[in-house]
């Protein structure tokens, strides 16, 4: 039996992908307050490069996700091309 290929907007998991994206920037905030004081803590007892290496890595992965962020909330709704295939 063939699949159904046809575009499908979903209306619903639009929204909970507006809802997600507005709540990013305070997920992000306690991130980075729990890495702070993750490695306030670790700080006697591991390596400083290698908590460097760690704290660098995590500031990267924050970077990306406020850019893709910004970069979903500046979109227009009517512009963003979400469709879904129909199972």
């Amino acid at each position: 039996m063939a699949r159904d290929a046809s575009p499908v907007t979903d209306p619903v998991l639009a929204e909970l992908l507006d809802r997600h994206f507005a709540a990013q920037p305070r997920a992000m905030a306690s991130a980075l307050l729990s890495a702070v004081v993750c490695s306030w803590i670790m700080y006697g007892s591991m390596p400083t490069p290698m908590l460097a290496g760690w704290l660098a890595a995590f500031g990267i992965v924050n970077v990306v996700r406020s850019v893709t962020g910004r970069m979903a909330a500046a979109t227009p709704l009517t512009q963003r091309g979400l469709v879904l295939r129909m199972r």
